[in-house]
Formats: structure tokens, sequence, C-alpha cells
């Protein structure tokens, strides 16, 4: 049973790199969760090499009346490829398959708040973004 369900996550993992590959080579992945739009948390998947990816956790919160927001780095970690679990690749997108399903949608309102442009970029000038803006609150 282990090796099966080992065997599944890697050809999610694999599907996943392929296709990011030939989407538009991204090495890094996007999840957003959230109860409520206004609070929520971004994760990223960073593919360093054959062997480890690193994982960053945002969380945010956004003030749309008075156009601001703020983010904390709540967890940044290193993970080995062959200890991921089922669920740790979950939810997560290119950055085009992203933006698209929340362009035009009444969610975008609220991610301009952090730049008119948040919606056009890429998943690494969206982490850059982040890493920037952000306070750490390990």
């Amino acid at each position: 049973m282990k090796e099966i369900l080992f065997i599944n996550i890697m050809l999610l993992f694999n599907t996943i790199i392929s296709s990011q590959n030939e989407q538009n080579n991204d090495s890094i992945l996007i999840s957003h969760n959230c109860k409520i739009i206004e609070h929520g948390y971004f994760s990223f998947i960073i593919f360093i090499d054959k062997e480890s990816i690193n994982k960053k956790t945002f969380s945010y919160s956004i003030d749309l009346n008075n156009d601001t927001f703020i983010l904390y780095l709540i967890d940044d970690k290193i993970i080995n490829r062959n200890n991921l679990k089922k669920n740790d690749l979950y939810n997560f997108e290119s950055s085009d398959d992203w933006n698209i399903k929340r362009n035009k949608k009444s969610v975008e309102k609220y991610f301009l708040t952090f730049h008119q442009d948040f919606l056009k970029w890429n998943n690494k000038k969206k982490l850059d973004f982040f890493t920037q803006n952000c306070k750490l609150k390990f």
C-alpha cells in the first residue's frame, strides 16, 4: 500500500514538473488558501534540485477600504522530495493557471491591493514581492 501511495505521489510530482516546464518554465508553484478573502495564506514551492524543494508560506491581511495589506513569513523549510506526503503538492499551480482563475473574478480587487500587476506576474515575481514586503513571524 505504501509503495502504491509513493508511486502516485511521484507520478503527480513528475506531472507537475513536466507541466511547468512545458507551460512557462516556472520553477515555482503557488497555492492560496483562505476562509475569507481578506485573510489567508500563500504558499510557494521552489524546486531547488532533483532531491529537494523549498516551501515558503506567508500569511496576509488585506484592508480593501484603506487599500493596504500586511504580510508575514510564517514558514520557510526545505523538504526532501523523497519525504513528500500526498497532500504536500495539493492545490499548487503554475503562474498562468493561478492568474487566469482570478482575473476578472470577484476576488481580483483583493489581489490588486498588493500591486496593480499582481495577476500578471509570474510566481517568481510574486514570491520576490512577498519576500521584500513581509515581516518575519516565526
